[in-house]
């Protein structure tokens, strides 16, 4: 693995300033950590599942269910999450995105909803920046529909909060590409080598290819780096 762990060079936490203010987003955030078992994926503390930062305490992220309907950028909420969890880095960004998945019921996207995409999922990749993918299928139209939003776009998406529940609530995911090349040994004793460590929803997976090429998907409690 080249560099520092995770193949990811670090960078230093900058504000971007745009339109007269000044934005945080997680382009400045250092990825790269020396962890190993946040290098694996993982999105736990002592063992037990993040929960997220708690709501209600000084600092803590909005709580929608609580709210009336208000908008607010991607940028702020990732400023107003980081200042209840700290560090922005890579288990910041499973813990984003485990936030989003927790109130999805209370949340969507402007452009999303302008779009009136269907069956829309959200996805946070890791790489040497944070690129948020959006997909979703238009009604009127086959296949599926993407749209990519680099870090210093995120001040530009509008996420709207929603006191009552939507009718179709967004799936938010992450992919962690700076665990790749990684050595795993899964539960059944084969081994392999990462290719990301994912986030569903709120369930965290592998992708392992395994000696022979093939590609598998693996909960991340069936498989152990080394």
């Amino acid at each position: 693995m080249p560099g520092r762990a995770g193949g990811l060079p670090p960078r230093t936490l900058e504000p971007e300033r745009r339109r007269g203010h000044a934005e945080t987003v997680l382009g400045g955030a250092e990825l790269a950590e020396t962890d190993q078992t946040r290098r694996a994926g993982r999105v736990s503390r002592g063992g037990d599942p993040c929960a997220g930062p708690e709501l209600d305490v000084p600092g803590a992220p909005w709580n929608p269910e609580v709210m009336e309907a208000s908008v607010v950028t991607l940028a702020e909420l990732v400023d107003h999450l980081a200042e209840a969890d700290g560090e922005r880095d890579r288990t910041f960004v499973r813990r984003l995105s485990e936030w989003l998945q927790t109130h999805a019921p209370h949340l969507s996207l402007d452009a999303v909803e302008r779009a009136g995409l269907t069956d829309v999922a959200l996805t946070l990749q890791m790489r040497e920046e944070v690129v948020l993918v959006v997909t979703g299928r238009n009604p009127d139209a086959p296949g599926e529909w993407s749209w990519r939003v680099r870090e210093h776009e995120f001040p530009d998406v509008h996420v709207r909060l929603h006191r009552e529940p939507v009718a179709a609530p967004y799936l938010h995911c992450t992919l962690d590409y700076g665990v790749a090349g990684l050595p795993l040994r899964l539960a059944d004793g084969r081994r392999g080598f990462a290719v990301v460590a994912a986030t569903v929803g709120l369930q965290e997976e592998w992708r392992v290819r395994l000696a022979g090429g093939e590609v598998v998907t693996v909960p991340a409690g069936q498989a152990e780096v080394g």
